[in-house]
């Protein structure tokens, strides 16, 4: 069985949010993505991230997640994201790849000019 790391921006870092989605919380770590940026969504109350030069946002890097997860992820995240390979800098200054759910070109319009901060989401 194949397992695959995720990198979460938004509401899936929260303990809750995660263990609703795929039933248990995995393994996490603290990470960075460069050449993104995160906005809030118009209308919501969830980020989506976007590429951007000389841009940089936090987020949680799950490990071990199963094929399963990612199907149910995928439910979770909509049709609003593109599953993607991204390559997330860990804090000891080394990189891997994970997967993250990203907007498309033609989503973008969908978010406002406000960063988004996990400390300001409450399920």
């Amino acid at each position: 069985m194949s397992h695959y790391s995720l990198f979460a921006y938004g509401t899936l870092r929260h303990p809750d949010i995660i263990t609703a989605v795929i039933g248990r919380e995995p393994e996490r770590e603290e990470v960075d993505l460069k050449g993104f940026v995160r906005f809030r969504i118009r209308n919501a109350d969830f980020p989506g991230i976007f590429p951007r030069d000389n841009e940089r946002i936090d987020g949680t890097c799950f490990y071990d997640i199963t094929s399963r997860e990612l199907k149910q992820l995928d439910t979770y995240e909509s049709d609003l994201y593109v599953r993607q390979q991204v390559s997330i800098s860990h804090r000891d200054g080394n990189t891997s790849i994970a997967y993250a759910y990203v907007l498309p070109p033609e989503h973008e319009s969908v978010c406002t000019d406000e960063s988004w901060d996990l400390n300001q989401y409450h399920p």
